[in-house]
């Protein structure tokens, strides 16, 4: 069964899962125990944190927190600039975009009970955040700019450069969410102007309640209740955090080879498809594909390729829907209402992508003349 729904998660390698298994047989006490089996932990996690730090250009007096949710880690970030930045100083004024995620999108509502201002700025037809609507949206009270750098349904790339250059000018906090750029883009928090950083493991073979945390050195940071650092690992499964490191050094050396594999079977997966019109051409990463099938509902086409085995997605969870990104990036309804994510990995096989294909122009074949009243 062709599984095209990587950007949800991808399948984790076996000899890692193994590896993480023996850890939990071989050091499973508390890492706030003061016995050896314990502190053992205590090791384990310290390891995994700075070879995190490491692999993603942080400096080593960054801090690196541990997180068993991604929306927990963007939470934090947001609430941290709110007791730390806006009850301060005054700074009361939060931005985003019309295509994030749930977290960010819950976390902004519930500012606005505070007292805060929210707003969400629009993005191009590529998907992506231009200077210049930055610009126009930032005021003298903007605390924080939360952002993901690559959209997950979509593959877009926001230009990082041009944007934290902006925020730094104008003393805006830049917090940046990296779970579906590691391994499609390069990633150096050293030199990047970011601020905060979270990310996951799920899109590179780890477990999604294995997050992580970067706050810039010198940065206050103040969450309640928020996790654990390497001082304090009563809350962080080593197992889990070591799996995270291990799993995005692995990405991080397969990369090159992601980004070409996955361009390739991208552009013959697209060429397959007889009736679709691909979006997003300009500004993707390598493993994304979305398509737009006109006449045909994005709901009827997901069922219908369910039944036949191939995975794909429209959204939903800490997804917005499919079709409201597409809105939001001022397609008509004829597409936004008939479009489908395909996202590919390094498991993904050319047999695979044949198969699926073949699939996808039967299910459009047969729904089209069935959909003929349907306004889309």
């Amino acid at each position: 069964m062709p599984y095209l729904d990587n950007a949800t998660r991808v399948k984790p390698d076996a000899d890692l899962i193994k590896e993480m298994a023996s850890l939990y047989q071989d050091s499973y006490a508390s890492a706030l125990s003061p016995y050896l089996l314990g502190q053992q932990n205590v090791s384990l996690a310290n390891e995994a944190f700075e070879q995190i730090k490491s692999l993603l250009g942080a400096n080593s007096k960054d801090r690196l927190i541990y997180s068993s949710s991604r929306p927990q880690a963007i939470n934090a970030v947001i609430w941290s600039t709110f007791f730390e930045i806006t009850k301060e100083y005054g700074k009361n004024h939060y931005l985003s975009t019309q295509i994030e995620e749930a977290p960010q999108l819950f976390s902004l509502t519930k500012l606005e009970e505070m007292g805060c201002v929210s707003n969400l700025l629009s993005v191009d037809s590529k998907g992506t955040l231009t200077k210049e609507t930055l610009t126009e949206g930032l005021t003298p009270r903007t605390a924080l700019l939360t952002l993901s750098l690559v959209n997950g349904l979509t593959g877009t790339i926001q230009p990082l450069e041009e944007i934290s250059e902006l925020c730094k000018e104008r003393g805006v906090l830049l917090h940046l969410d990296l779970t579906h750029a590691l391994g499609k883009v390069e990633i150096d928090l050293k030199n990047s102007g970011v601020d905060f950083a979270t990310f996951s493991g799920e899109t590179i073979g780890a477990l999604p309640s294995s997050c992580c945390l970067y706050v810039r050195e010198g940065l206050p940071f103040n969450a309640p209740t928020f996790g654990a650092e390497p001082s304090s690992l009563g809350v962080v499964d080593a197992a889990q955090l070591n799996l995270l490191a291990k799993a995005l050094k692995r990405a991080l050396e397969e990369s090159s080879q992601l980004q070409l594999e996955g361009t390739r079977l991208r552009s013959a997966f697209e060429e397959m498809i007889t009736d679709g019109e691909v979006l997003f051409k300009a500004a993707r990463n390598s493993t994304t594909s979305v398509i737009a099938f006109p006449g045909v509902t994005s709901e009827a086409l997901l069922f219908a390729l369910t039944q036949e085995g191939v995975m794909a997605s429209i959204g939903g969870g800490l997804f917005q829907q499919i079709g409201h990104l597409l809105e939001a990036t001022h397609h008509e309804p004829s597409i936004s209402n008939c479009a489908v994510s395909f996202s590919l990995s390094k498991h993904t096989t050319d047999e695979e992508i044949e198969e699926a294909a073949t699939i996808v122009n039967n299910c459009v074949s047969r729904l089209k003349p069935l959909s003929q009243e349907c306004q889309c």
